[in-house]
């Protein structure tokens, strides 16, 4: 596992050649494990402060106006900066939580090359065309029923991550 995470960064910028199945999914595994590792301070104050607003009789009245529709949804902002406030002063010190959402941003911003260096190779080893690669970003378009099916085509690209190395001469290699 230690060996395909060392092997993802040092040919991070290696487009040619091929990675087994092994060797993407752990590099693949571990860099998604230690960022959502990372994240769970982040989730938990999370939860605390959703615990602690949803307590609240001021966003309880709020919510029932709104599923009444006597309130616009917008009329929940300014409960919510208010409870925001109110939930910093409580909670004290929330360095923890930053600190690990601070540093699951900046390894994803690290992985990203890497990870997509990874997917190409390993497409390649499959035997598919690597602009399978490209399907993900569409997701993150602003078009509601591209980024949906680019969602969807994205689970397809992991299905094709899964497919065994294919041996056969025929394959097309980029120069």
């Amino acid at each position: 596992m230690i060996r395909a995470l060392i092997d993802g960064f040092r040919r991070y910028v290696d487009f040619r050649g091929r990675t087994g199945r092994a060797g993407f999914w752990n590099f693949v595994v571990v860099t998604h494990l230690v960022i959502i590792l990372l994240m769970v301070p982040a989730y938990v104050e999370f939860l605390r402060f959703f615990r602690f607003a949803m307590e609240d009789v001021r966003v309880q009245d709020m919510m029932v106006q709104v599923a009444e529709q006597t309130a616009p949804v917008e009329s929940l902002l300014p409960v919510m900066n208010e409870l925001a406030e109110e939930y910093l002063a409580h909670a004290g010190n929330l360095l923890l939580p930053l600190v690990g959402l601070l540093l699951s941003v900046l390894l994803a911003l690290v992985c990203l090359v890497p990870t997509v260096a990874i997917t190409v190779r390993r497409l390649r080893d499959a035997g598919q065309s690597v602009w399978w690669v490209l399907v993900p970003i569409g997701s993150m378009l602003p078009v509601p029923f591209l980024s949906t099916c680019c969602v969807i085509l994205s689970l397809a690209v992991l299905v094709l991550c899964c497919l065994p190395t294919r041996t056969d001469a025929a394959l097309p290699e980029i120069p």
